[in-house]
């Protein structure tokens, strides 16, 4: 029977003081998640982790995998957030994943680089040989903190044959070149994210099978910005720039409650995401009910990754329970 193995990284009285070295340490003891039939968790506390971080040589599959994530209270709550739990580096990729199988869950990402170059806030591009997987990523703000479009949020390579799934729904992406990069083969599910400020929102390569539901795209001040670019299916999408696939799609501009301190709740003001989202919460491929706060999407949907106040808080207990799978 798989179980889960739970170590923590935390400035002091942890089992790490750093990703990284849970990373190194863990794959010391533990390199084949799939013979030792556990999933390893590495939950994250309150601080400024420095990286770069690179998951690598774990052996994993679809029910034996590595997830990082921060316990309910360590985590930023819908916007950057400088007294919770964030990975950051200045000087390489934030977090570079190589393994089949990976989950993150309420982590913030910051790429602090200041000159151009090929630098992302989180790559995923499986290793060669190891064929499928499958990377999920919920709740997560990944940030451009020092230079705006240098570098890209998420980006997924191709490496080796095979077919990669990705879930990436309720995140925040900002200031990148691009948001969401994806080239490399198999399905890929974005919903209900928010992008803001970035020259390209989502751009399919290669042969990606992109489907982006309910996804907003803003960046008033980028004139050549695309908010979405490449073949792909999706629906109740929203662009400044006019280019949302799907006829229920709209061409507008989303309020929020501040561009200037990149808060991107929505704004009770807003017209144009309140409302106008679709349930997705009997979705044959990624079924959920939340927003990036962890609150319950009640009554008419959002476009985005917020809905606006008025939901229900999820309990702590309920949701550590549901994401460690119990």
């Amino acid at each position: 029977m798989t179980t889960t193995r739970t170590v923590t990284v935390k400035p002091s009285g942890g089992t790490y003081t750093g990703l990284g070295a849970a990373i190194t340490g863990e794959l010391a003891i533990c390199p084949s998640l799939v013979n030792s039939d556990i999933v390893l968790a590495i939950e994250c506390y309150a601080m400024e982790d420095v990286g770069p971080v690179t998951i690598n040589s774990f052996t994993t599959d679809a029910t034996r995998y590595v997830k990082v994530y921060t316990p309910f209270a360590e985590r930023h709550s819908g916007k950057w957030d400088e007294a919770k739990y964030r990975l950051t580096s200045s000087t390489a990729t934030v977090l570079s994943v190589g393994i089949a199988y990976m989950r993150l869950d309420g982590i913030q990402l910051g790429l602090m680089m200041t000159v151009p170059g090929q630098r992302r806030a989180l790559y995923w591009a499986v290793n060669s040989g190891l064929g499928d997987g499958e990377l999920q990523m919920q709740h997560c703000i990944i940030s451009q903190r020092s230079g705006y479009w240098l570098g890209d949020g998420f980006y997924n390579d191709y490496l080796t044959a095979g077919s990669r799934t990705l879930k990436a729904w309720n995140n925040v992406s900002d200031h990148f070149d691009t948001d969401f990069f994806l080239n490399d083969s198999g399905n890929k599910f974005v919903y209900n994210n928010t992008g803001y400020g970035s020259m390209i929102g989502v751009d399919r390569a290669a042969s990606a099978v992109v489907n982006v539901w309910n996804h907003i795209y803003q960046s008033p001040d980028v004139a050549s910005g695309t908010g979405f670019t490449g073949t792909m299916s999706g629906d109740y999408c929203i662009s400044n720039k006019g280019d949302a696939p799907g006829a229920h799609s709209q061409n507008a501009t989303v309020t929020f409650v501040s561009t200037v301190a990149l808060d991107l709740h929505l704004a009770q003001a807003d017209t144009a995401a309140r409302g106008h989202g679709l349930d997705m919460s009997g979705d044959g491929n990624l079924p959920f009910s939340d927003d990036i706060d962890s609150q319950n999407r009640v009554g008419a949907w959002d476009v985005g990754a917020d809905q606006f106040a008025g939901g229900v808080m999820v309990p702590v207990f309920r949701y550590d329970l549901r994401f460690r799978g119990i």
